[in-house]
């Protein structure tokens, strides 16, 4: 099978003082390993019953979904390779950094760089933000990055912007595109600094998905009753029944945890 790669470059002084990117399962958030294992039989802990209301069943939660498991083991995560600092002037945000890595800058976008959006769909402070990473990243040919927030690290502070790029073609700087989420003071000096301003060295910032590209077409299935309960629902049954345990599904994902080393 083929191998695809990735690589990440930076200038050789940053290799002691900051974090590298790395696979995303090396570090699954904390909130979801301190969550215990409740049943190992894979169910969603939210059901729609008959009447349309939504029942919990206390004897399951999110560790019996494969797909957050998967989700949260997938792809590479790109740290805070710096502290940051960040503070409100007259409703602009500005970003402080503790040491100079590389190419370290912040550009400071306008209200202007998305303005079909309504009023409540605008994010905070003049737009989205963007400061350049100290890396640069490159696939083999084929393979493009999917660049979005690592949702499951459950940071709200701010929320990493989602976009493609195809890093195969060229060596693609990465920049940190974000909006800021969270209401700050104007009235920041060095003596009354809260920690929801400090970004700290190793916080996770992006999460990046190498996929190979190929062409896709779509098709919509219209099927009678008794053939989705024969060719859909029976299958499915048979092959993700307990898929935590011995099913085929499970057998499947046993691999999905190899493809990001």
């Amino acid at each position: 099978m083929k191998t695809n790669l990735i690589e990440f470059f930076t200038y050789d002084r940053n290799s002691e003082i900051m974090p590298e990117p790395y696979p995303a399962y090396r570090n699954i958030p904390k909130w979801f390993s301190d969550t215990p294992t409740i049943s190992r039989a894979s169910k969603c802990p939210f059901r729609y019953l008959a009447d349309n209301f939504v029942q919990i069943d206390k004897k399951i939660n999110v560790k019996g979904c494969p797909g957050i498991i998967d989700y949260v083991s997938s792809g590479y995560i790109i740290p805070s390779w710096n502290n940051f600092l960040v503070r409100n002037d007259n409703g602009k945000l500005y970003f402080n950094w503790e040491h100079q890595l590389g190419e370290d800058y912040a550009l400071h976008e306008s209200d202007t760089q998305a303005s079909g959006l309504t009023e409540e769909e605008k994010p905070l402070y003049q737009g989205f933000h963007k400061i350049s990473t100290p890396w640069y990243i490159k696939t083999s040919p084929g393979v493009s990055c999917l660049i979005t927030h690592p949702t499951w690290h459950r940071e709200k502070r701010f929320t990493s912007v989602s976009g493609v790029m195809h890093t195969d073609k060229t060596p693609m700087p990465l920049k940190w595109f974000f909006e800021w989420n969270q209401e700050m003071k104007n009235d920041m000096t060095a003596d009354n600094i809260n920690k929801d301003q400090i970004i700290e060295k190793g916080t996770p910032l992006i999460l990046i998905t190498p996929f190979v590209r190929s062409k896709f077409d779509h098709k919509i299935n219209y099927v009678t009753e008794d053939e989705m309960n024969i060719k859909m629902k029976y299958k499915t049954s048979i092959f993700v029944h307990d898929w935590l345990n011995k099913s085929g599904y499970n057998e499947f994902r046993k691999n999905i945890g190899k493809l990001f080393k």
